[in-house]
């Protein structure tokens, strides 16, 4: 039998794995974005969507990490996720 605590707990964590995952779609306000939206559908031949942010929000997680300095290494990083990705 649960509990109210273990059932409570169970929403809880459920509530956090939901969070992180939308949260992979979202900007980051503290990164500047590369590539904006179009270019990225344009660089990867896909329509405006859900993975259109998570392709911005991957760029900005590698630019925060290690930098990205120019436009190229950004498609050339871009590429790389979509091929991961299975974009």
């Amino acid at each position: 039998m649960v509990t109210w605590y273990e059932r409570r707990e169970a929403e809880r964590e459920e509530a956090k794995r939901a969070a992180a995952e939308a949260a992979r779609y979202q900007r980051r306000h503290d990164v500047p974005v590369i590539l904006d939206g179009g270019a990225v559908m344009e660089v990867l031949a896909i329509p405006s969507g859900r993975m259109v942010g998570a392709a911005i929000r991957h760029l900005q997680d590698v630019h925060a990490e290690r930098g990205l300095a120019t436009r190229e290494e950004a498609v050339r990083e871009l590429r790389a996720w979509a091929v991961e990705a299975r974009i």
